[in-house]
C-alpha cells in the first residue's frame, strides 16, 4: 500500500503582533491570556488536521481538557472567535467545523509543493486557482472540477484514468452475486481515495466490499467522510463508526452539525482570517 498523503503540516506561521489584530485583542480582553492561549490551541490543531478541524461538545470537553480550562469558557471563547471573524461562521452553521480564508490560504501556501493537496469544495473560502495542486472534490468526495487539465493530477479528475482502471482491476476479481454492482464499489473506492485515506489494493477493495454489503453504500460513505472530519483515515476506525451506528440505531450526523444555540450579537469586524 503507498504511504498515506501527509494532509496537515509540521507548523504554521505566526506573526510576532498577533495580539495587535483587533479580533484577537477582543478574545485576550474578554478572557485575558486563557483566551489567546485556546486561540492558539485552536489553530495548532487546525493546521496539524490541514485547513479545518470539526467542532462541537466533544472537541470542546477534549480541549478543556488538555488546557485544564472549563468546558464552558472553551465553549464561550470558540463562539466569540465565530463571533468576531476569527473562523468563518457560515461553514460553522452549516458543517460545524471551524476555518477561516486567511487559514486556507496560509495552509495551502504551505503545501504548495506537494504534489497534490485534496481540498472539499463545499468548505473553500479562496481561489483554489491561485494554486495549481489543489484536487477538488464535493462533500461526498466526488470530483467536481472535470476541465481540469493539470497534467499531475488529472489522473484524479479523468474516470477514464489508469487510477480509476485500477480500481476497476481489484473489484472485477471480485464475485458480486448477490451482493453491490462493480459501479457501486468503485465509487466507494473513488471517495476512499479522494478523502485522502490511501490508494486502493486488493486487501482495501476486500474490506471496502465487505463493509458496502454489510452496512450499505450510504452508510460507509458518511462514515469514511467522518474519518476524514476527525483526521483518522484508517478501515479500521470506519469499522469503529459503522458499528457504533448500528448499536445505536442510526447514522448520528452531528459531526456535520454541532451548533451551540446562543443568541449573541454579532461582530461588525470584516473577516480577515
Amino acid at each position: 500500500m503507498a504511504r498515506p498523503k501527509k494532509e496537515g503540516l509540521e507548523y504554521f506561521p505566526l506573526d510576532v503582533d498577533i495580539d495587535q489584530d483587533d479580533k484577537v485583542y477582543l478574545i485576550e480582553a474578554k478572557y485575558g491570556i486563557v483566551g489567546f492561549a485556546l486561540f492558539i490551541r485552536l489553530l495548532m490543531k487546525i493546521y496539524k488536521n490541514g485547513y479545518y478541524i470539526k467542532w462541537g461538545d466533544n472537541e470542546a470537553f477534549i480541549l478543556a481538557k488538555q488546557t485544564s480550562v472549563d468546558v464552558n469558557v472553551v465553549k464561550n471563547v470558540v463562539n466569540d472567535c465565530i463571533n468576531y471573524g476569527l473562523f468563518n461562521q457560515k461553514l460553522y452553521d452549516e458543517y460545524g467545523i471551524l476555518t477561516s480564508s486567511g487559514i486556507q490560504n496560509r495552509y495551502f501556501a504551505a503545501s504548495a509543493r506537494r504534489k497534490e493537496v485534496i481540498a472539499v469544495k463545499e468548505f473553500l473560502l479562496i481561489d483554489p486557482s491561485k494554486y495549481s495542486n489543489i484536487v477538488i472534490v464535493d462533500i461526498n468526495g466526488i470530483n467536481v472540477d472535470k476541465n481540469e487539465v493539470n497534467v499531475d493530477i488529472v489522473h484524479v479528475k479523468n474516470p477514464q484514468s489508469k487510477v480509476k482502471e485500477s480500481k476497476v482491476k481489484y473489484i472485477n476479481t471480485h464475485q458480486c452475486v448477490g451482493c453491490v454492482e462493480n459501479d457501486t464499489l468503485i465509487k466507494i473506492a473513488e471517495i476512499y481515495e479522494n478523502f485522502g485515506y490511501g490508494t486502493i489494493t486488493k486487501g482495501v477493495a476486500d474490506t471496502l466490499l465487505s463493509l458496502v454489503n454489510e452496512f450499505s453504500f450510504e452508510w460507509v460513505k458518511e462514515a469514511l467522510h467522518e474519518g476524514m472530519l476527525q483526521n483518522k483515515r484508517s478501515l479500521k476506525y470506519v469499522q469503529a463508526i459503522l458499528d457504533r451506528w448500528r448499536a445505536e440505531g442510526g447514522i448520528d450526523r452531528s459531526f456535520k452539525k454541532e451548533k451551540d444555540k446562543q443568541d449573541e450579537s454579532k461582530s461588525v469586524y470584516d473577516n480577515l482570517w
